[in-house]
């Protein structure tokens, strides 16, 4: 075994500490960008999932007529599960619920995600 001399080189405990503090920088500034794109993606969701209800309200509304021969539109939400793909109905990602508006609308219980 030999002995260490002063020549040999290596990192120090204050450039470690540099390396973790500008990393943990980078860190913040990702994160920081991060929360509003989810958000975004979200609201989106949303919005694609009320135009999915209403799409599936004016099939209701169709069906009815050609079935009946009067033409109504659904009076709960629920009505249009058999309208959706598997027959489910989307879910708000923020855990809000839908509602039937007059003629085949649908509107998110959460504020941020009015249209």
């Amino acid at each position: 075994m030999t002995l260490l001399d002063n020549k040999q080189r290596g990192f120090t405990l204050v450039e470690i500490i540099l390396v973790i503090v500008i990393i943990g920088i980078l860190g913040v500034i990702a994160m920081a960008n991060y929360i509003p794109l989810q958000e975004s993606a979200k609201r989106a969701t949303c919005f694609a999932n009320q135009r999915s209800i209403e799409e599936a309200a004016r099939i209701y509304y169709s069906r009815t007529l050609l079935e009946t021969g009067k033409a109504v539109y659904p009076d709960a939400i629920e009505d249009l599960a058999p309208y959706m793909q598997d027959g489910v109905l989307p879910v708000c990602p923020d855990g809000f619920s839908y509602e039937l508006l007059p003629n085949a609308g649908v509107r998110c219980t959460s504020p941020d995600h009015q249209r």
